[in-house]
């Protein structure tokens, strides 16, 4: 017999797969986030980018710097947001607020990366106004939880531009999906302004149209 928790699981998990099955049906699907990561910064790399790069989020440096491998070789640098002190409110029964702390040591990153070091809150608001008129190409959102994904992209929201692809890490795929990426997306950007155009097993990118 399921527990309660089993049966939230499965519940939400079916609901996010009827949510997103039709823009699964469209999109490119790559189950390995590493080989995800690559095919979606070689397409960005196509489209000969001329904005910002950033991710938000950076932990260990693992995604910033495979994102920073392939900029260096076209001479371009990507930005890294992060506190390195966990993260900023509880995400799920076990991932409770402080996990994922490196207790504010900052990584190892290629040399084409600039990190800010910081609650979002305190560190986004500066870098935009010091960037004036800047749009973004390319925005990795992996800060996991509502509050300072919601707070990002209320702020760079303005800075979008046709053609910038926006990587959620965690935007459906695990039984809280509706309370965190997803929730901010929904809040901050109208469907009608972009469409998706990868998948992996948790996150999605999606391109802005306008």
């Amino acid at each position: 017999m399921q527990n309660s928790f089993e049966r939230f699981n499965e519940i939400q998990m079916q609901a996010s797969a009827e949510t997103f099955a039709e823009a699964m049906m469209s999109s490119t699907m790559i189950s390995n986030r590493e080989e995800l990561h690559r095919w979606l910064i070689k397409e960005i790399l196509a489209s000969e980018p001329s904005g910002l790069m950033a991710e938000f989020g950076v932990f260990e440096g693992k995604s910033i710097n495979l994102f920073a491998e392939y900029l260096g070789r076209n001479g371009l640098s990507i930005h890294g947001f992060d506190a390195f002190e966990g993260i900023e409110e509880n995400w799920d029964a076990d991932r409770l607020k402080g996990r994922y702390s490196r207790k504010g040591k900052e990584p190892d990153v290629a040399s084409n990366v600039q990190l800010h070091v910081g609650w979002v809150q305190d560190t986004l608001p500066g870098f935009l106004s010091a960037n004036e008129g800047k749009h973004f190409s390319f925005i990795h959102l992996d800060m996991d939880t509502y509050t300072p994904t919601r707070f990002a992209l209320e702020l760079l929201v303005p800075r979008l531009t046709k053609g910038t692809v926006i990587l959620f890490d965690e935007l459906h795929g695990y039984p809280q999906w509706k309370a965190h990426e997803y929730k901010a997306l929904q809040e901050t950007l109208p469907a009608s302004r972009y469409n998706f155009i990868a998948f992996g097993l948790q996150q999605a990118a999606i391109r802005i149209l306008a």
